[in-house]
């Protein structure tokens, strides 16, 4: 469900001109300093250039919140889905709804292009980050590796809807439902027959 954003919070998009592209750059290099030493492989954030932001505009789409910035959100469109990178809240402007008001936007673009899915990835090291986004209706739907890695180095979350097909008897039903929904059908069904249920 979308709410309604505050004018101080209202999301906007920016161009690959646009002059605030530096201060998501600082922005982005001071909201990640979290991870130095706890994730393997190191961040690419301390690998980004303002040629790199500008073409990211081009390619997919860089919104924004505050005058001077003060949260951000990467949109990058892929096959059926919208994928939702570095978001971040600078420390002094957190727990006023800025980071809810970047995921409702990226729904809204989602829409807006006829798409059903949105898609994260968070670190396996970074546990307190997993739980943050299930408040917005993201699940934990995969472990991926990143490239040359054998074992698991993130995790894919998932919010929206998914296509579904079942069989009722008298034929095949075609149906869609939310990510969430299903995920928790999995769990419950997983417990009622006394299995493991995936460790994330």
């Amino acid at each position: 469900m979308l709410h309604h954003c505050s004018k101080e919070v209202q999301p906007y998009s920016l161009s690959k001109t646009d002059p605030n592209l530096g201060e998501i750059l600082a922005l982005i290099q001071g909201s990640f300093t979290y991870m130095e030493g706890r994730i393997d492989l190191p961040s690419s954030v301390y690998d980004l250039r303002l040629e790199v932001l500008a073409a990211h505009c081009d390619r997919g789409e860089i919104w924004a919140i505050g005058t001077p910035l003060s949260a951000y959100v990467f949109l990058t469109l892929k096959p059926e889905r919208f994928y939702v990178g570095k978001l971040a809240v600078a420390k002094s402007h957190r727990r006023q709804g800025m980071a809810r008001c970047l995921v409702e936007q990226a729904e809204r673009r989602e829409q807006a292009l006829g798409l059903k899915i949105l898609e994260l990835e968070t670190r396996i090291e970074l546990v307190e980050n997993h739980r943050i986004f299930e408040p917005f209706g993201f699940v934990k739907t995969a472990k991926t590796s990143h490239k040359g890695y054998v074992r698991p180095t993130a995790i894919q979350c998932k919010n929206g809807w998914i296509n579904r097909f079942r069989y009722n008897g008298g034929g095949t039903i075609f149906s869609t439902c939310p990510v969430r929904h299903v995920a928790d059908q999995f769990r419950n069904g997983c417990r009622r027959l006394g299995l493991r249920l995936p460790e994330w």
